[in-house]
């Protein structure tokens, strides 16, 4: 979350049926040291569909571990990230890059980056328990427009009109599985839509990104991320 990880306005009659209940906060999201976890991200442009699955470990605030594969490759691609200094390895050997962008790594507490989603939010929901891996959790829904989504990003300034444009038009939902008992978040599943839209006679396929990940094994004292070369 720190990652990572931007966007048609939301009405009160746009949201889903199964929304149970608007409330006007999340309950407090409590930190973890470190945790196992394993994502999926899937891209589907029309027709088409796109998948990368993966699975690693973090230790907060700027060390990530994982391997990652995908629909089209019968090959594995595996990264580290350690404070700003990335090394990643697509079966070629490890490569070391040094241009992570200060700021980019996460150090940004999760509590502190739903308070900034959440204070965006076109709607919060709670939509019920719903347990993750076998642990009791409340699953919660948030909302934006592509244009609060866009006064998250602090980089707007370099973004040309013809993206602005585009961005406006998306929708933004976070869904997020906080533990009942232990207040950390167990899942979080992001889906960023732009719907099909014509501009001067050219109409560009609807895009809808979707990247689910799941924690689990927090604070595991056998979690240890190291540069690989």
């Amino acid at each position: 979350m720190a990652w990572t990880m931007v966007l048609a306005l939301l009405t009160l009659s746009a949201l889903p049926a199964a929304a149970q209940e608007q409330v006007d906060r999340l309950p407090a999201v409590n930190e973890f040291a470190s945790a196992h976890f394993d994502l999926l991200t899937t891209l589907d442009i029309a027709d088409s569909k796109a998948y990368v699955y993966g699975s690693g470990t973090t230790i907060r605030p700027d060390r990530v571990s994982m391997w990652v594969g995908s629909n089209d490759s019968d090959k594995l691609f595996y990264y580290v990230q350690v404070g700003t200094v990335t090394y990643s390895n697509d079966g070629s050997g490890w490569k070391r890059a040094d241009d992570l962008p200060p700021g980019s790594s996460n150090s940004v507490s999760i509590s502190d980056q739903l308070s900034q989603i959440t204070e965006k939010a076109n709607a919060i929901l709670d939509i019920g328990a719903e347990p993750v891996r076998g642990t009791p959790a409340e699953h919660y829904q948030i909302w934006l427009s592509g244009d609060r989504l866009l006064e998250l990003d602090n980089n707007t300034a370099v973004l040309d009109d013809e993206t602005i444009d585009l961005f406006k038009t998306a929708t933004y939902k976070v869904d997020l599985w906080i533990g009942q008992s232990d207040g950390l978040l167990h899942q979080q599943n992001v889906v960023l839509t732009f719907p099909e839209r014509t501009v001067d006679k050219t109409t560009t396929p609807s895009v809808q990104l979707t990247s689910l990940i799941t924690f689990y094994g927090f604070n595991d004292p056998a979690i240890s991320i190291q540069p690989p070369i």
